[in-house]
């Protein structure tokens, strides 16, 4: 009898293992997914002016407020603030939609909607940052 007992909790055992392949995930756990790194807001940290070939830092705590936000269905927004010469303000200077497409990894383009002859094409280095050229912004 103490034999079957113990093969009928030993069976059962067995039974109750099961295969991590078909176990649910806890609900504390997050999926991964692959989101692209360029998804999420930048935000302006460097923005330079040519002087007739003299390069001048423009960067001021009005300027840092500038973001572009690359969201994932391909589309994003950027507003740049600048100080209003009259009011001496900061100000909204513009606010305009993007549409951005990767080209290769860590490659992109994006052109502005409202104005097609606008466009740029960047690269994410790997201090996590996109220079424009004239400006660079920083991913936050």
């Amino acid at each position: 009898m103490r034999k079957l007992l113990a093969l009928s909790i030993l069976f059962i055992s067995f039974l109750s293992c099961s295969n991590d392949k078909n176990e649910m995930p806890d609900n504390n756990e997050t999926p991964t997914t692959n989101i692209d790194p360029v998804i999420g807001t930048w935000k302006l940290i460097k923005k330079t002016l040519d002087d007739g070939g003299n390069p001048i830092d423009d960067t001021n705590d009005c300027t840092t407020k500038s973001t572009i936000v690359f969201t994932n269905d391909g589309m994003g927004d950027v507003e740049t603030y600048n100080i209003n010469d009259q009011s001496s303000n900061c100000e909204i200077e513009e606010s305009l939609k993007i549409e951005w497409k990767k080209v290769s990894e860590n490659n992109y383009s994006f052109n502005v909607i409202s104005k097609p002859d606008e466009n740029a094409s960047f690269s994410i280095s790997e201090d996590a940052t996109i220079d424009l050229g004239a400006t660079i912004w920083k991913k936050q």
